[in-house]
């Protein structure tokens, strides 16, 4: 409705406050009913900004509908339009009230929208990068929230760049005038003192009797104290990085047998100037654990001195929980306890380990297997080929339909489709899906392509052979039948030499 259709009493305009005005201590409360005649909206920006209509229905107000004075339609009106989270304020008041009903004002401001966002005073991160960690997208709907997790983000990223003192402030200001403008759209400015680099003073580790202080905070990877055959370094601090090398610690503990080693504290302070940051850790110990017995359950293909030949862990041993999970799951031999079934077709197989402490320095290790199905390969598919035929990458792979599933072959055939030369390795993935007979599984090759042709050129001068030179090219996956797609993995080679010197 337009502001010169909106019916009005002259020189009048009735808020919502006295129409729902709470009546005094001690009067009956009088409830009127009352019929909206119309409804108008003021406050959204034209062309940007919410359709009249929309903010209406989200309000959920009709016309024609009864409302009852005092009561909760308004009320309920408004929690609709705040929980839109798209307005800074609302209102809804009486615009004009007649006999038989009365005509609504919603008057609305909107948080304004992002053009670009500015970055002021950064020189350690780029802005691409500090555009990626606020997320922010051009368009969007711009709250006071929204620019306080993008000041956190951007805080956070400096943090883990090891500007702890790092200082962020963001403020908008609108577009600019002229035609060109957009109406309620703001320019986000993030002013950014990095401040200097917090590097470590000193590490101090207590509560160590087992290792010594310089050991155990040798075993954190990314967080070290200068020393002065390092003079050309300077360590920084790294929140993050110092997470991790915590875990480190405790990881290396238990590689050692100390299965309850913990940091039980740790706490860090600064330099006078602010530059520096000290460490201190406590760190819990816990007594050393030696393995006392090794024994397995619900294992039928394979007895007991098999399986333990593949885990390696006797009595006496010093319990390795590092080791332990490497010879049991996955180690780089593929010699682990995992590897003897996943070979052999037992795909859907698993392991549930249980380390029982026992007396105040043993450990019983009690490994309970659980068997399963022994599966064949169904089919074997290749998909993400767009150039190389699939005879070609078959010819590579080791596992073929009929044998037993192979987590060994899938991995050495990986291995060969990399040295191809064909594919990009980091997107080199094997999949499998079961089939409904419990039987089978089809394996599925995922490649990527990527181009490993070569051009070669030279040239060169000399008073006694004058130009000389050579021009050359090779295609490592080129196909005689088909030259111009290739995909055949054969090999094209084109060279020529030109000049004097050829006859050489």
């Amino acid at each position: 409705m337009s502001p010169s259709s909106r019916r009005t009493l002259p020189g009048l305009t009735i808020l919502l406050f006295l129409l729902f005005q709470i009546p005094a201590a001690g009067q009956d409360q009088k409830v009127e009913t009352l019929r909206i005649l119309g409804i108008s909206v003021e406050g959204n920006n034209s062309g940007t900004g919410t359709q009249s209509d929309a903010i209406i229905s989200n309000a959920g107000l009709n016309i024609g509908d009864e409302i009852q004075v005092p009561g909760d339609r308004i009320r309920q009106a408004m929690q609709r339009l705040w929980a839109l989270k798209i307005f800074s304020d609302i209102r809804i008041s009486v615009e004009n009230r007649v006999e038989n009903g009365v005509y609504l004002l919603i008057t609305v401001a909107e948080y304004p929208r992002l053009e670009r966002v500015v970055f002021e005073g950064n020189d350690d991160i780029d802005d691409d990068d500090l555009l990626v960690t606020t997320g922010a997208v051009a368009g969007q709907i711009l709250t006071p929230d929204d620019i306080r997790k993008m000041k956190l983000s951007i805080l956070e990223k400096y943090l883990r760049e090891g500007k702890l003192l790092a200082e962020v402030s963001g403020d908008t200001t609108g577009t600019g005038g002229g035609d060109s403008a957009k109406p309620n759209y703001v320019t986000l400015t993030f002013d950014i003192k990095e401040g200097p680099s917090v590097s470590i003073d000193k590490i101090i580790v207590e509560g160590t009797t087992a290792f010594s202080p310089d050991d155990v905070a040798g075993q954190m990877e990314d967080t070290g104290e200068k020393t002065w055959w390092h003079f050309w370094s300077n360590p920084d601090f790294d929140a993050g990085k110092y997470r991790k090398d915590k875990e480190r610690i405790v990881a290396f503990y238990r590689k050692n047998g100390y299965l309850d080693a913990e940091i039980v504290s740790d706490s860090t302070w600064y330099s006078p100037d602010r530059e520096k940051i000290s460490i201190r850790m406590t760190v819990y110990e816990g007594p050393r654990y030696f393995v006392r017995s090794v024994s397995w359950e619900g294992n039928t293909v394979y007895n007991a001195t098999v399986l333990g030949s593949r885990l390696q862990f006797f009595a006496g041993d010093v319990y390795n929980q590092e080791r332990f999970e490497s010879n049991l799951r996955g180690n780089a031999e593929q010699t682990d306890v995992a590897s003897l079934y996943l070979d052999n077709g037992y795909l859907t197989f698993g392991m549930d380990p249980e380390i029982r402490r026992v007396g105040g320095d043993s450990v019983d290790i009690i490994i309970r297997v659980y068997e399963r199905n022994q599966y064949r390969i169904g089919r074997v598919d290749i998909k993400g080929n767009t150039k190389t035929e699939d005879k070609v990458i078959r010819r590579e792979l080791f596992t073929r339909p009929g044998d037993f599933f192979n987590r060994s072959r899938i991995i050495r055939s990986l291995r060969q489709l990399s040295q191809l030369n064909y594919f990009n390795p980091e997107n080199l993935r094997p999949d499998y899906t079961l089939n409904d007979d419990n039987e089978t599984v089809n394996l599925v090759y995922q490649v990527e392509e990527k181009s490993s042709d070569n051009v070669n050129a030279s040239v060169g001068y000399s008073d006694a052979f004058g130009v000389t030179g050579a021009l050359g090219f090779t295609i490592t996956n080129f196909s005689l039948s088909n030259p111009i797609q290739g995909g055949a993995g054969q090999i094209f080679n084109f060279e020529w030499q030109f000049g004097e010197g050829s006859r050489y």
